[in-house]
């Protein structure tokens, strides 16, 4: 790792009038050269639970290296702070003011203060996380053109109803985000995480086959569900979108 060129990750607070909270934590990630070119534009990707992705699955020293091999093209990462672990479900399952605040608050936030490229914009996120991304995205994906999802809670469980929908949703969206990534852990709880997981990827295989109009690419890991396995495949995942 010492002789992979660094980014740089820079903190600010966020506050959201449309989620009602304030100064939640945001890290910046740059890539390594981002100060070197003053006119170039880079991609944003937004990760949500940014404190993980910060912290423990490393998303800054991944992105370093796969951009050293090759494997990533220079992009600005944005990894926003999440509510405990009581309010994510709350915050994030279906919840249309979560999609405002990142469309109307986040990317304006980023664009003003960093050089990001509008029309190349993703979001990604693991567990519930995912879930909100793959809301923002189906709302809108005309603009977060790349999607990531590890492990979303798609079946049985707190709040099955919302969730259920979403094969549903991707099944029948005329428009979807051109490259997306999907995980799931084979020792994860079967009715909630691996098999709506497995019947959503044959879902967006057939969508890929048929009209061609997404690179989808999914992977079973032999995992159970946590930051390790999350950790594990994020290289695949960052490589692919």
């Amino acid at each position: 790792m010492r002789n992979v060129p660094r980014g740089k990750i820079y903190e600010h607070k966020f506050s959201s009038v449309q989620m009602n909270f304030t100064d939640r934590s945001l890290w910046v990630y740059t890539p390594p050269g981002y100060n070197e070119d003053p006119d170039r534009e880079y991609p944003l990707l937004m990760l949500l639970d940014g404190q993980w992705m910060v912290g423990p699955l490393q998303i800054p020293f991944i992105a370093d290296t796969l951009i050293k091999h090759g494997r990533l093209e220079p992009v600005v990462i944005a990894m926003q702070q999440s509510a405990g672990q009581s309010g994510r479900i709350r915050d994030y399952v279906s919840n249309d003011n979560h999609y405002r605040a990142i469309l109307t608050e986040l990317v304006p936030l980023l664009q003003g203060a960093y050089r990001i490229d509008a029309t190349n914009l993703g979001i990604g996120g693991a567990g519930v996380g995912a879930i909100a991304a793959a809301h923002a995205a189906l709302k809108n994906p005309a603009v977060f053109s790349h999607l990531i999802m590890l492990s979303p809670p798609l079946g049985r469980g707190q709040m099955q109803q919302q969730l259920l929908q979403y094969a549903d949703r991707f099944e029948n969206a005329p428009i979807l985000p051109r490259k997306i990534f999907q995980s799931v852990g084979r020792y994860e709880i079967r009715t909630r995480f691996y098999l709506p997981g497995r019947a959503l990827a044959g879902i967006l295989e057939r969508r890929e086959k048929a009209k061609g109009d997404i690179d989808h690419k999914f992977v079973e890991l032999g995992s159970g569900h946590g930051l390790p396995a999350f950790k594990s495949i994020f290289p695949e995942a960052l490589a692919h979108v």
